[in-house]
């Protein structure tokens, strides 16, 4: 166990920790730490020099009466580590006097600054700080200060949301509470760079909201991370938010919210990515049972294009199985809807793709055909693809000799 900073730099190290409980298992500490009504009883041994909680309550005593109420509502941030915005929302003060308080928790060392404007909790100080505040501060003062907070993080992230992706359909964020500090990004740079600080805290938030029954917050704040996960290939915390999202927008009964998850869901359609991720595992199994997943949400929100792409992945799944007929039917669903789609390019890819799962299958003939055509179609396009597809043309035994001339009687 790390060392835990007590008040005026006294350290409760390791030894002095296990002492108190020297016969309780790892296993059955570790069940004891994440009760948080009893995590701390754990290291209750009856000795006031070595009981955790009496050594916390030495730094906790030493401070102003509004350091502690800060100290006391920090357990109930969902973590891992809190910003000075989110610090002064969840307290509901200035950003100055945020600071200023935060600065008098690090010297008691009830927080550390683990990074310039990043502050941290020990888990244990963690557990302490939410007994006090279940103890010492009113239902409804704990409730309000973290709608405070998850209202810091949803007028921030959606400013961000929107530097990002300026085309998507604007969302209703609410009512603004006071006592909500959000210093928003001013360009797409700092919007991703705040995300990237942010992900793990605001992963937890969605969560957090969800649990609180602040369904609102917990679906808007799912929506607004939707651009950053796919430009980080983040695709499980895409699919896991979102899904998150979409049970809090139905017990809402909130139809628009409902509508507006279920296509960020579809919209890239992030089932299907962690599928194909899945596939480039060679679990294709796994692959399977997301992108089936993400074909009934892509069609039931109208998604051609997200469809098209998850029936090539399907495809993809079936044909490294070795099940090369459900392949090929598969890349043919999709070859005719990007078809459809009028996207040349998707047309022809997914072409190459079944004529792989045609050879496979021992259907030559069906495989040339569905080159031939994707061929056609890279060189009307001018893509560099016609080349590799003109090269292994040359060697297929159906093929012409001239091969870049090669045209079959059946092809239309």
């Amino acid at each position: 166990m790390p060392e835990i900073v007590a008040w005026q730099g006294r350290m409760l190290g390791p030894s002095r920790c296990h002492s108190a409980r020297r016969a309780l298992p790892a296993g059955g500490l570790a069940g004891e730490l994440r009760d948080a009504a009893d995590a701390l009883d754990a290291f209750d041994g009856g000795d006031p020099t070595t009981d955790v909680r009496a050594v916390f309550s030495w730094s906790y005593r030493a401070l102003s009466p509004a350091a502690g109420r800060m100290f006391r509502l920090l357990g109930l941030h969902p973590g891992p580590d809190i910003a000075v915005p989110a610090v002064a929302s969840l307290a509901g003060v200035s950003l100055r006097e945020a600071r200023a308080l935060l600065t008098e928790l690090t010297r008691t060392h009830l927080v550390i600054e683990h990074a310039p404007g990043r502050y941290a909790i020990h888990d244990l100080l963690r557990v302490y700080a939410t007994e006090l505040t279940h103890d010492l501060d009113s239902d409804g003062e704990r409730r309000a200060a973290v709608r405070r907070v998850l209202d810091s993080y949803l007028h921030i992230a959606y400013a961000g949301a929107r530097l990002l992706q300026p085309f998507r359909d604007p969302i209703d964020l609410g009512i603004v509470h006071s006592g909500v500090a959000a210093v928003a990004p001013t360009d797409a740079g700092q919007a991703m760079a705040w995300f990237m600080a942010e992900h793990p805290v605001l992963l937890n938030a969605v969560s957090r909201a969800a649990e609180d029954g602040l369904y609102a917050h917990a679906w808007r704040l799912a929506w607004t991370m939707a651009d950053f996960f796919d430009r980080k290939g983040h695709w499980q915390d895409w699919a896991t938010t979102h899904e998150t999202a979409l049970t809090a927008a139905d017990l809402l009964a909130d139809r628009w919210a409902a509508a507006s998850v279920r296509r960020g869901l579809g919209r890239a359609r992030a089932l299907n990515s962690v599928g194909w991720q899945y596939a480039q595992l060679r679990d294709h199994g796994a692959a399977l049972r997301h992108c089936r997943r993400a074909l009934h949400l892509v069609r039931e929100v109208g998604d051609r294009f997200g469809e098209a792409n998850t029936w090539d992945s399907i495809g993809y799944a079936h044909h490294h199985l070795g099940d090369y007929q459900q392949a090929t039917a598969c890349y043919q669903r999709a070859v005719e809807l990007f078809r459809d789609l009028g996207d040349r390019y998707y047309e022809a890819d997914t072409l190459t793709h079944a004529g792989e799962s045609h050879q496979a299958a021992g259907d030559p003939e069906a495989a040339l055909l569905a080159w031939l055509r994707a061929l056609d179609i890279l060189g009307a396009l001018g893509h560099s693809d016609a080349d590799r597809l003109r090269v292994m043309l040359r060697h297929h035994p159906l093929a012409h000799p001239s091969g870049t001339a090669c045209r079959h009687p059946g092809l239309v």
